[in-house]
């Protein structure tokens, strides 16, 4: 017998299957078992595996803005406590989560064959690289953060697959301090 499921239960079971498994891994079939519901019973929710996938991810960004990026916009606090706050948000968001970084994982396996899914990527890394800009432009100027963000973008999204290879946080752990000394200008070296 199966158990009524809504959409978030959907959607959370799938974005940590494709998180943990990848995209190609994660059987529909997988998706409903995760959810104790039969298969055929997902596409009266979805039509396919490919838009489960984007509304998972869509979801998957709403919650990191909720969680992470709003962070970076509260003009009514300096950004030297924002950025420490911003580093500590993304840690609380990342550590302990096994398979790392959803985006990145799916954006590496599929990102650039399954546009509907590449959108959504790219978006994420957008808003990622757009909130550590308005973190650093009052100090830095809009380039430079831009150039420094990038670099932070790949630091962090870099130390979360060394994590999961080395089954080791400190990587990631290292960049989150990293973030948090961007606003020291001696302690950002140029690309």
């Amino acid at each position: 017998m199966t158990q009524k499921t809504d959409r978030d239960q959907i959607l959370d079971s799938a974005a940590y299957l494709f998180r943990v498994n990848g995209y190609h891994n994660t059987t529909v079939a997988d998706i409903a078992a995760s959810c104790g519901l039969l298969k055929g019973s997902l596409y009266h929710h979805f039509p396919s595996k490919e838009a489960l996938a984007v509304a998972a991810l869509d979801r998957s960004v709403a919650e990191f803005w909720d969680k992470v990026l709003w962070i970076a916009y509260q003009e009514d606090v300096p950004a030297s406590k924002r950025l420490p706050d911003f580093a500590d948000a993304l840690g609380k968001y990342f550590l302990g989560k096994r398979g790392g970084s959803l985006f990145g994982n799916v954006g590496l396996e599929v990102g650039h064959n399954i546009a509907p899914i590449a959108t959504v990527v790219q978006r994420y890394f957008s808003d990622i690289r757009s909130a550590i800009v308005a973190l650093l432009t009052a100090r830095f100027g809009e380039d430079r953060a831009g150039e420094m963000a990038s670099a932070g973008v790949a630091r962090i999204e870099g130390s979360l697959l060394l994590a999961q290879v080395d089954k080791d946080n400190s990587h990631f752990e290292r960049a989150l301090l990293e973030l948090k000394g961007y606003l020291a200008e001696e302690s950002f070296i140029s690309p």
